[in-house]
C-alpha cells in the first residue's frame, strides 16, 4: 500500500483556507460514512470530495483518509486509474434504477422531467460502467 508523502506540495498557502478545507473534508467524511449506512446516500462522491479537501488542507488528514481501512481502498482504486469496484457498480446501478425507474415509469411528474431523469440515469450508468473495475485491468473484475 502506497502512503501519501508527509509533505504535500498541494497544500493551500492560506492558513484560513486550509482550516476551511479541513472542516469541509471532515463534513464530507461524515456524509460518506452516513452513505455507507443509508441506502439512498452515496458514499464515493463524498469521500472523493473529502480527499480533495484534505489534499489541500491537511497532510495528516489526507494520510489518515488514505490509510483508513474502509475508505482507503476506494481512494487508491480511484487514484490508480479511476476504478470503481464491480460490487459498487452494481449497488449504484440497482439503487439508481430503482429510484429513477420508479419516477420515470410510475411517477406523476411531467413527461419532460421523466424523460430528463431517464436520460440522466443513462448518462450516470454509462459513466459508472465505463470505469475499470480494478486499477490497470480495464473492465475486468
Amino acid at each position: 500500500m502506497e502512503i501519501p508523502s508527509t509533505r504535500n506540495s498541494k497544500l493551500h498557502t492560506s492558513k484560513p483556507v486550509r482550516h476551511l478545507l479541513l472542516a469541509l473534508g471532515w463534513i464530507f467524511v461524515g456524509l460518506g460514512a452516513l452513505g455507507a449506512l443509508l441506502p439512498l446516500l452515496p458514499t464515493t462522491p463524498f469521500i472523493l470530495l473529502a480527499a480533495y479537501c484534505f489534499a489541500r488542507g491537511s497532510d495528516k488528514a489526507h494520510a489518515w483518509l488514505h490509510q483508513n481501512r474502509v475508505f482507503g481502498p476506494l481512494l487508491r482504486d480511484w487514484e490508480n486509474g479511476g476504478a470503481i469496484s464491480l460490487r459498487t457498480k452494481f449497488i449504484a446501478a440497482a439503487m439508481l434504477l430503482s429510484l429513477v425507474g420508479y419516477q420515470v415509469f410510475f411517477g406523476d411528474r411531467p413527461i419532460g422531467l421523466r424523460i430528463f431523469l431517464g436520460v440522466m440515469a443513462i448518462g450516470v450508468l454509462t459513466f459508472i460502467f465505463s470505469r475499470p473495475s480494478r486499477p490497470g485491468r480495464g473492465s475486468a473484475s
